[in-house]
């Protein structure tokens, strides 16, 4: 699994555990009897970042109702009977419904032969993404055959914008095509696993955004769903 590095920051872990002792309403003398340590050591673990062992955390998190990984990482752990249920668009209805207004749409999803798809959270969440940020994608396209084979279904985190190394659904225009993104001393490289279609390079701007006019990512493509499984 990936974290951000803001999220496991000491600052990050130091605001979830405020918050759980401000909407628990445990003051830092219960807490540090809670977990078995004293007041000052508790204060500083809390208040001024001091590192705690692996007990402690362990006992901050009953504590505070809460799990390790929450407060280590700020993921929220579903519970093992959670589940979502996904609608499965096209590549360019998913892109539209990101508000990328003038993608042409080149089929409908009410011609897919899957409607929609339920899912475990925790098997989302174990990608380190965020449920309800996820979208599921019917692949129509044969541009990553081989890794993201035409009539399975991906699923796509809608929630990264920028570019890294991996799979991603970018919008070009009016455009939506699937590439592997790799990257390159002038930014990144946009492949293919189809010989027939031509690579490019994009470079980033300041932000991290691509520069070229008209492009942006739609998604990251972080699961391959085989239909024969389903």
């Amino acid at each position: 699994m990936q974290y951000a590095s803001e999220d496991i920051s000491v600052d990050a872990f130091m605001k979830r555990v405020q918050e759980r002792m401000e909407l628990l309403d445990i003051k830092p003398k219960q807490l540090a009897q809670l977990i078995s340590r004293n007041e000052s050591t508790t204060k500083n673990i809390v208040y001024k970042g001091s590192e705690c062992n692996r007990l402690t955390l362990i006992l901050l998190a009953k504590a505070l109702r809460t799990t390790v990984e929450y407060l280590a990482t700020g993921a929220l752990i579903a519970d093992a009977e959670e589940t979502i249920t996904l609608t499965i668009h096209t590549p360019e209805s998913l892109a539209i419904s990101q508000g990328f207004a003038d993608v042409r749409r080149t089929s409908r999803d009410s011609d897919l032969p899957i409607k929609s798809l339920p899912l475990p959270k925790r098997l989302i969440q174990s990608h380190g993404v965020n449920p309800e940020k996820v979208r599921a994608m019917y692949i129509n396209s044969d541009a990553l055959q081989g890794t993201l084979d035409q009539g399975s279904i991906a699923l796509v985190d809608t929630d990264t914008k920028f570019l890294h190394e991996g799979c991603f659904l970018i919008c070009i225009r009016d455009t939506v095509i699937m590439r592997l993104a790799s990257p390159v001393s002038s930014g990144f490289a946009l492949t293919s696993t189809n010989v027939n279609i031509v690579g490019t390079t994009v470079t980033l701007d300041s932000t991290g955004a691509m520069n070229s006019k008209g492009t942006a990512v739609v998604g990251k493509i972080f699961l391959r769903i085989s239909m024969n499984r389903l």
